[in-house]
């Protein structure tokens, strides 16, 4: 985020800065060399601890979005890893949508990502913002860039689910499994009702309508509306916008003079 909010600003110290955090973050947890970690523990200033805990799915596929680490071998890591299925360690999943909508419509079974590799269930942000990195990637390495993954299959798959669920809600949920946080607490993802998505890091996302899974899932389709669509660059939030950022006069009047 960083990365991209100094690159659309034109601030080139804080952009190095942020390239350099990113790009040291590939390998920098043991367990999964072939990623980006989450970041450091944080405990003191300038902390360099490695967090030993998960890998995910935004810090893979949003630094491919922001342009922050241009090495292809490292993209094609991190995302030959993250598109593993469930059962490989990966993030790539199938929910079932078992409530429905109150007219009793299900939108059925659906394909997305999990929050982090270790979590459980599909989170419709991540799987977004994660198809418009894989059309991006696709576009610029072909269809054949991943050994063992059929990129333009998946993005198929994974466009027509979040289609499904506009049809079946009007929005996009976070999550189509259902539960509450008593169900989440008890961390038994085999239930028929687990309690949500469960990040996998301390925390779940719910079976509501989700802005921001509605917002990526909008920025995806003015990417690629369709599988046949070319595609439009210019929809990438964190991409340099079409028009530039209008100038800041002197009359700072309505901003406070202390933060």
């Amino acid at each position: 985020d960083v990365y991209a909010l100094a690159k659309i600003l034109g601030d080139e110290d804080a952009m190095n800065r942020a390239r350099v955090f990113v790009q040291e973050m590939f390998g920098h947890n043991d367990r999964y060399p072939k990623s980006f970690a989450m970041g450091t523990d944080g405990a003191v200033p300038c902390d360099t601890t490695t967090m030993q805990t998960a890998i995910p799915a935004d810090g893979q596929f949003w630094a491919l979005l922001a342009g922050v680490e241009q090495a292809k071998e490292r993209q094609v890591s991190a995302l030959s890893d993250a598109l593993q299925s469930v059962e490989d360690g990966g993030m790539l999943t199938t929910d079932e949508d078992l409530i429905g909508n109150a007219q009793n419509r299900s939108a059925g079974s659906l394909r997305g990502l999990r929050f982090t590799n270790w979590g459980n269930g599909v989170q419709w942000e991540n799987t977004a913002s994660a198809m418009m990195a894989m059309v991006m990637f696709q576009e610029k390495h072909g269809d054949a860039a991943l050994p063992g993954i059929d990129l333009k299959a998946e993005v198929k798959s994974i466009r027509k689910s979040m289609l499904k669920l506009v049809d079946t809600y009007n929005a996009v949920p976070a999550s189509v499994l259902g539960g509450n946080k008593q169900a989440w607490r008890k961390n038994e993802h085999g239930r028929q009702f687990p309690g949500g998505s469960d990040t996998g890091i301390g925390w779940s996302y719910y079976r509501y309508p989700h802005i921001a899974s509605s917002a990526w899932l909008g920025l995806a389709l003015l990417q690629k509306p369709s599988d046949d669509s070319p595609v439009n660059h210019h929809a990438n939030p964190y991409g340099v916008p079409q028009k530039p950022l209008p100038e800041v006069d002197s009359n700072l009047q309505c901003l406070p003079s202390k933060i």
